[in-house]
């Protein structure tokens, strides 16, 4: 059996609730993160919930924004593109924020005729998902369906 090696718990108690975290204290002491872990539950300290906040390193000015634009009704796929995160994590951060939730796969109705209009007029699909407040998956699926219906001219 091998001897417990010294470590200054006071220390570690310090180090932890300033912020290091349990991984980088094990490397600075060379023991195990389950040793540093053992240690500081021993002393009684206050362990931090695992997994950090919700969008791990995302920053807080970016996490602001989702928070924003979630709340401002933006569709959940153009949230999930423009900022790489999952669904699942939009919805987390939005929540962590205070923004009422709304429910998965609940969308937003498109006037399918301002945006078949639209499309004749030329306007891009990029364009016309802003326009009538949607993603342009949405609208390109929504022009897919309508030209994809109609009988071929000739």
């Amino acid at each position: 059996m091998t001897a417990r090696k010294p470590l200054d718990v006071p220390a570690l108690a310090a180090a932890y609730t300033a912020g290091a975290s349990i991984r980088a204290l094990a490397r600075r002491h060379g023991v195990s993160p389950v040793v540093i872990h053992r240690r500081l539950r021993g002393a009684r300290v206050q362990m931090r919930p695992v997994g950090g906040p919700p969008g791990g390193k995302t920053p807080p000015k970016v996490r602001q924004d989702i928070a924003d634009g979630y709340a401002a009704g933006t569709p959940m796929a153009d949230l999930v593109a423009r900022y790489r995160l999952s669904d699942q994590t939009i919805r987390e951060i939005a929540a962590a924020a205070g923004v009422p939730l709304r429910l998965p796969g609940a969308r937003k109705r498109l006037d399918r005729a301002a945006i078949v209009s639209l499309d004749g007029q030329g306007w891009p699909a990029d364009a016309i998902a802003v326009m009538v407040g949607g993603s342009v998956h949405q609208v390109r699926k929504i022009l897919r369906e309508f030209f994809d219906r109609q009988p071929a001219a000739g």
